[in-house]
């Protein structure tokens, strides 16, 4: 019994010091928290019991990303973090919208709890424990594995239902999640928040992964680029063919069965562009906030989303490709390797979230699963398909 009562004296100094420190730190609506201050802020007893039953010591927030390790009697449990502090996680509202989550050891989710969020709940006519509820699906979760949220269609046209709100459909195992009703895009936020936020602590930590060395792929920095930049940068590669280069490679039979006949040899047939888009960096400047967290959550942590993209009058996919298998005009190149791309690992989108990206008539987003065996930080090519004649295979990227 005074074990007992002196940890609730301890536990009772800690949370005033909190109250204290939250109170001398208060940030009004509008204004952001600074990184480390939202652990200390929120965490209480009763959160640390929920995301690390039995715990009785928690670390300084420290290192990069910041988290705190969590012990038992002397033995480690996991990582506490705030997803405000590693991903900078914001909601519909685009505002902090911040979650203490737990990760033990093996890779996995212990609990989450939504400490703060200013979505507009009165407007959706939603309550906020569901939000709550939401959240607590994700006890449990192996980092390793995607979450795919659904939405329930029950006023479609189509009659009840639900939509996958994954990036494609058959193309990964993925653990599937009901959003909160009315209110998808925060549940997609949270759900990134939380998925995206573990695997980076994880990996950070070296639970998930190998080891960081000096080549190995930085998935999860962040800084923000414009399209120009990430091209400069080779991010994003380009490639631009000419008419003139069309009809140097290809018979005139061909030529003409693809290109414009009044075109000038100096007039553009085709630019090109493609990017690993895997990475934080180079994804959300891309994707924009919104698209890359559905893309990432619901992908397994091995995964890779490459961003093909092209302004021209010929699809870079072929026509009818939704029922060709393998898809005919492209293929990937890396090393000896080469890898057909089927319907299945294809999701168009209308256009890049970027508003100065340059004008494209077609964008799409290849994903690949881990048994494809991508070596993300070697280079890759992209090229037209073996029996297809045409120029060299045309860069992609290099990382």
């Amino acid at each position: 019994m005074a074990g007992q009562s002196t940890k609730s004296t301890l536990w009772r100094v800690v949370v005033a010091i909190a109250a204290a420190l939250g109170a001398s730190n208060a940030w009004g609506l509008g204004d952001e928290p600074r990184p480390g201050e939202t652990v200390t802020q929120y965490l209480t007893p009763e959160i640390l019991q929920a995301l690390f039953p039995g715990a009785d010591k928690v670390g300084e927030v420290s290192g990069t990303p910041p988290a705190a390790s969590v012990s038992k009697g002397g033995h480690q449990l996991g990582y506490l973090f705030s997803t405000w502090d590693v991903t900078q996680s914001k909601g519909f509202s685009n505002r902090a919208l911040i979650l203490l989550v737990g990760v033990d050891l093996t890779g996995h989710i212990t609990a989450a709890r939504l400490v703060h969020h200013t979505e507009p709940i009165g407007i959706l006519g939603i309550k906020d424990e569901l939000f709550h509820r939401f959240v607590d699906n994700y006890k449990g979760h192996d980092l390793n594995e995607g979450v795919d949220i659904v939405s329930e269609l029950s006023s479609s046209v189509l009659g009840p239902g639900s939509f996958s709100q994954r990036s494609a459909p058959g193309s990964s195992a993925a653990v599937k999640v009901d959003a909160v009703s009315r209110a998808t895009t925060s549940s997609v936020l949270m759900s990134d928040a939380i998925v995206r936020g573990g695997r980076i602590v994880a990996r950070s930590r070296g639970i998930l992964g190998a080891p960081k060395t000096s080549t190995t792929l930085d998935i999860d920095r962040f800084a923000p680029a414009d399209w120009s930049q990430l091209e400069a940068a080779g991010a994003i590669g380009h490639l631009r063919v000419g008419y003139s280069e069309l009809r140097d490679k290809l018979s005139a039979r061909a030529a003409a069965k693809i290109g414009d006949l009044g075109a000038a040899p100096s007039d553009t047939f085709i630019d090109l562009y493609a990017a690993l888009v895997t990475p934080a960096g180079i994804g959300i400047n891309v994707l924009g906030e919104t698209w890359y967290a559905q893309y990432t959550a619901g992908r397994g942590a091995n995964e890779q989303m490459i961003l093909i993209a092209a302004n021209s009058a010929y699809s870079f996919l072929g026509p009818d490709w939704e029922h060709a298998d393998p898809i005919g005009p492209i293929e990937l190149l890396q090393g000896d390797r080469v890898m057909r791309l089927s319907p299945k690992q294809i999701k168009t989108l209308a256009f890049p979230s970027r508003q100065e990206c340059p004008g494209l008539d077609g964008t799409c987003v290849a994903l690949l699963q881990q048994q494809s065996r991508i070596q993300s930080r070697r280079a890759m090519a992209i090229a037209p398909a073996r029996g297809q004649r045409c120029r060299q295979p045309s860069k992609l990227y290099k990382l």
